[in-house]
This record gives structure tokens, C-alpha cells and sequence, in this order.
């Protein structure tokens, strides 16, 4: 994605640094809540359903 970022799309190599943190801090918040709805009962397929949207919508926002 790195070079993704800077060779394709032109961008500054501390873009790098801005994404990162943006990815890890989706990801421990995504993390967080479904840990919170698990352990208050909710059922699994479900959350694993809506992640596995997510993921596949994910690629459709790049272009």
C-alpha cells in the first residue's frame, strides 16, 4: 500500500505514516466493539457477516 500511495498516486512519503495510524486505529476500534457486543451475548455470524462486507466493499473505494 506504501508505494501504492507514493509511486501511484503521487503522494508524499509522510502519507505513509498518516494511513498507518488511521489503519490501526480502525482496527482497534472495530476490535474493541465486537469484543464489547461478543461478550454481551450477541451472536458471532452475524459480526463475522458484516466484517466480511467490509472486506469485500473495501477494494470498491480505491477508485
Amino acid at each position: 500500500m506504501s508505494y501504492f500511495l507514493v509511486e501511484g498516486l503521487g503522494h508524499q512519503p509522510w502519507i505513509i505514516s498518516v494511513y498507518a495510524t488511521m489503519a490501526i486505529s480502525l482496527t482497534l476500534v472495530a476490535n474493541q466493539q465486537f469484543a464489547r457486543r461478543i461478550d454481551a451475548g450477541a451472536r458471532v455470524f452475524p459480526l463475522v457477516g458484516l466484517a466480511a462486507a467490509g472486506s469485500s466493499a473495501s477494494p470498491l473505494r480505491i477508485r
